[in-house]
């Protein structure tokens, strides 16, 4: 046997409100549904993101392991010399003897 629990009387302008919060929560979740592709699409950019990072820690650091510098990296990447030895400074541990 289930137990009713009491119900207490909401004023009407309290419901109301209520029931009107019940349904934008509805709604919000629709729409979250409908974006649920897009989600994924990003999720899957996020990964290919990370990926083509590490590929480009990689290759900066076998630049810096066959002695390039700064300078010719930027440029490679597009980028001034300053800001990519800012970007890439960390990896100077990951070189032998610290070339990088």
């Amino acid at each position: 046997m289930t137990r009713r629990l009491p119900v207490t009387k909401m004023p009407r302008k309290a419901s109301n409100r209520l029931v009107a919060q019940i349904r934008r929560v509805n709604q919000i979740h629709d729409e979250l549904d409908e974006l649920a592709p897009v989600t994924r699409s990003l999720e899957d950019l996020r990964r290919l993101r990370d990926q083509v990072n590490q590929a480009i820690d990689a290759g900066i650091v076998q630049a810096k392991v066959e002695g390039l510098y700064w300078p010719a990296i930027g440029a490679a990447l597009r980028i001034s010399p300053q800001a990519v030895q800012q970007r890439f400074r960390s990896l100077d541990s990951a070189t032998p003897s610290g070339s990088a």
